[in-house]
């Protein structure tokens, strides 16, 4: 019985509190996968410039089984909008395999089987902010803290600004009140001087 694998949902999530893209694999046969070989692409379909690949040899699915391969970001944010995971699985390493797959030096390894499966989904503008907060490899942007601390400075020195001037204005109006009392004492004093 040839063995059969299922891509059934790609989504972002974490591992280990680090941004990923799983994509859920489904071995629904009663046989094992062995020697598996994958490779994986994602790209932005609203941005092009996103992509993300991936590629992990000799693994191996029990039957009626599933789990979660992780892409991993290294530490990049999501960025919401709509992507496409490209995937091609390889299983079975046989001499004489149909499928011949290239390693980065150059050595080609036959394969039995292929298995390519193209995906559409996207990340809301929420699950992208909820991951890329608990997402440790991430520095969090604290920048509108700096804003907020030089604001309340300006505002403070403001504030000592005219707190300075007010003061000033009193001693200055005091100072007025007391010389025109002393020039009306005086000038009582001169008219009674003048009376005498």
């Amino acid at each position: 019985m040839a063995p059969d694998l299922k891509l059934t949902k790609v989504s972002a999530g974490q591992v280990n509190y680090r941004n990923v893209i799983n994509a859920n694999l489904q071995n629904p046969s009663m046989g094992y996968l062995n020697q598996m070989q994958l490779s994986s692409t994602v790209k932005g379909i609203d941005n092009p410039k996103l992509e993300y690949k991936s590629s992990k040899e000799m693994m191996q699915m029990a039957p009626n089984s599933n789990f979660d391969y992780p892409l991993a970001l290294n530490g990049e944010k999501l960025q919401p909008g709509k992507y496409q995971m490209k995937m091609v699985v390889h299983g079975q390493k046989d001499e004489n395999g149909a499928y011949v797959v290239k390693d980065e030096k150059g050595n080609e390894t036959r394969y039995k089987y292929e298995w390519t499966f193209v995906q559409d989904f996207e990340i809301t503008a929420d699950k992208a902010r909820e991951l890329n907060a608990k997402d440790v490899t991430i520095k969090q942007d604290s920048s509108w803290i700096k804003w907020l601390i030089i604001a309340l400075l300006f505002l403070f020195l403001i504030l000592i600004f005219f707190f300075i001037l007010w003061k000033r204005r009193k001693k200055d109006q005091e100072e007025d009140e007391k010389t025109a009392r002393i020039a009306e004492l005086e000038k009582r004093l001169n008219e009674k001087d003048i009376e005498d």
